[in-house]
């Protein structure tokens, strides 16, 4: 799975226009889309606007007050402390598997068990299970 970004927007940033000139962005999506048919594994693009940094990839609360500046935080209802990137990455992949159906592995249950330690309860889902999922 891989996340849609907004290209032109992001060329306009003096920041950024050069190394996505450099890398031709276009182009990396098109071989990724062609490596993927060609292994047989489906490509799927997950919509720019997904709060894939906001969403809490262990429970599935949103942080709405997640800055841009912000490479850390932790979550306010569960506690986990999550990696802005790693974090998006997770949730980029199980949002690329819910679309296509596929299992996925859900935050059933959690408990502390001292100061900033939990026990965490998972379980395999289909699609149409976590559908109404946050």
């Amino acid at each position: 799975a891989m996340e849609t970004l907004n290209i032109r927007g992001m060329i306009r940033s003096r920041s950024l226009s050069r190394s996505i000139h450099e890398i031709g962005w276009g182009k990396l999506i098109e071989m990724i889309r062609y490596k993927a048919e060609w292994y047989g594994r489906e490509f799927v693009q997950v919509d720019r606007w997904f709060p894939s940094s906001k969403k809490c990839s262990v429970c599935g609360e949103i942080y709405h007050d997640l800055g841009r500046g912000e490479r850390e935080w932790e979550c306010p209802h569960c506690h986990a402390v999550h990696k802005r990137d790693v974090n998006a990455a997770k949730n980029i992949l199980d949002e690329g598997l819910r679309a296509t159906g596929s299992m996925v592995l859900c935050l059933v249950d959690f408990m502390p068990v001292g100061q900033d330690k939990f026990i965490y309860s998972y379980e395999w889902k289909c699609f149409d299970e976590t559908a109404g999922m946050a």
